[in-house]
């Protein structure tokens, strides 16, 4: 089965921020969204589940859409990740990322962070788990420029469409 009953889309945030360090700041709301983070919440959330990110106690195929903003940089291994994002994605599901470009300040300055990405980076490693990867990237209207938005963007930015087979 790769459709979730009836009209609810369950969604999916995965570090949505529970503690003084990093403050409850959704991306996505509503009921049908289901909140995790590693942390126990110093406040009280809907819908929250603690939980690693690299084990999600969720059945496969539950979920059409995953956030995760800040969160791929900080994992042991990013790839495991992705690959239980996608195992928990309905057929097309989109995972939405957000982590920090590695020429921005903030790639490095935080300890936690395991892993820097780039536009380059974060794109392979999206395919190797078996997503058709769209990157964003701020403001550009004209392809001459998205070299320098590759190299100066602080943020990147990217939806990826669960694959029907990992390549």
């Amino acid at each position: 089965m790769d459709e979730i009953p009836g009209d609810e889309k369950m969604r999916l945030e995965i570090g949505c921020g529970v503690d003084r360090s990093y403050k409850f700041n959704p991306k996505i709301f509503g009921e049908n969204v289901v909140y995790v983070d590693v942390e126990k919440p110093v406040m009280k959330i809907p819908n929250f589940i603690r939980c690693d990110a690299k084990r999600l106690p969720f059945k496969s195929l539950c979920f059409t859409e995953v956030y995760a903003s800040h969160v791929i940089e900080h994992l042991e291994n990013p790839l495991k990740f992705l690959l239980e994002v996608r195992r928990v994605l309905v057929s097309n599901g989109k995972v939405w990322l957000w982590t920090p470009n590695f020429t921005s300040p903030n790639a490095r300055k935080d300890p936690s962070h395991r892993y820097v990405f780039n536009y380059f980076s974060l794109k392979a490693t999206l395919r190797v788990a078996g997503f058709q990867p769209v990157m964003f990237l701020p403001y550009i209207s004209y392809k001459i420029f998205k070299p320098f938005a590759i190299l100066l963007t602080n943020e990147l930015y990217a939806c990826g469409e669960k694959a029907s087979i990992i390549k």
